[in-house]
C-alpha cells in the first residue's frame, strides 16, 4: 500500500464498521459518594454544624492532609462562627464534655467574648491533660498548656475563620512566647 490517503480511508472505514457492530457503549450511571442534604430550615445548618462539633474526635486546623483539605470539624466551626448567634452557641459548646468540643468552643469564645475567654482559659489550663490534633500532615497528641497559650494568640482562632494555616517562622514563635 504506496497511498497513505486510501489507508487511512481504510482504517477509518473499518471502525465505523466496528463501532457500528459493536452497537452503542451503555454508561453506568455516576457514583454518588455523598448524597445531597435537604435542609427544612435556615437553622439547620447550624444545628448540623453544632453536632459536627460535638462528635469531633480531635482538634483538626483548618487545612489537614497533603492537598490541604478542609476537614468538616473546621467549615462547622466557621457556620457558627458567622452566625448572629455565635457567642451563645460557642459558650453551650464550651461546657459539652468532650475535650476537643471544648477547645473549638474556646477558639470561637475568643472572637465573640474576651472575658468569658480568659475564665474558659483557666479552667482549660487547670484540667491540663493533652489533646489529639490533625495540623496539616502532622497528627499528634499536644498538651493543653502550650495550645491555649496558641489559643492565647489568636492563631487557631484566625485559622479557622479564614480558613487556611498560617506558618509562622520559629523567631516569630519565639518572640511572641
Amino acid at each position: 500500500m504506496r497511498n497513505p490517503g486510501l489507508l487511512t480511508a481504510l482504517t477509518l472505514a473499518w471502525y465505523l464498521a466496528l463501532i457500528a457492530w459493536v452497537g452503542p457503549v451503555s454508561r453506568p450511571e455516576p457514583l454518588v459518594l455523598v448524597r445531597p442534604i435537604a435542609l427544612a430550615s435556615p437553622s439547620e445548618p447550624l444545628d448540623l454544624a453544632v453536632n459536627v462539633l460535638k462528635a469531633a474526635d480531635r482538634l483538626y486546623a483548618a487545612q489537614i492532609g497533603y492537598a490541604g483539605q478542609h476537614p468538616p470539624e473546621a467549615l462547622a466551626w466557621q457556620v457558627i462562627a458567622r452566625s448572629n448567634v455565635a457567642d451563645s452557641v460557642f459558650k453551650l459548646l464550651a461546657e459539652f464534655p468532650n475535650r476537643p468540643t471544648q477547645l473549638y468552643a474556646l477558639a470561637g469564645v475568643h472572637r465573640t467574648d474576651a472575658a468569658a475567654y480568659r475564665e474558659l482559659a483557666v479552667r482549660q489550663r487547670a484540667l491540663g491533660g493533652s489533646v489529639a490534633t490533625v495540623v496539616g500532615c502532622i497528627v499528634s497528641t499536644v498538651p493543653i498548656n502550650p495550645l491555649v497559650d496558641q489559643l492565647d494568640r489568636g492563631k487557631w482562632t484566625t485559622e479557622l475563620l479564614i480558613g487556611r494555616l498560617i506558618t509562622t517562622r520559629p523567631a516569630d514563635e519565639r518572640a511572641a512566647a
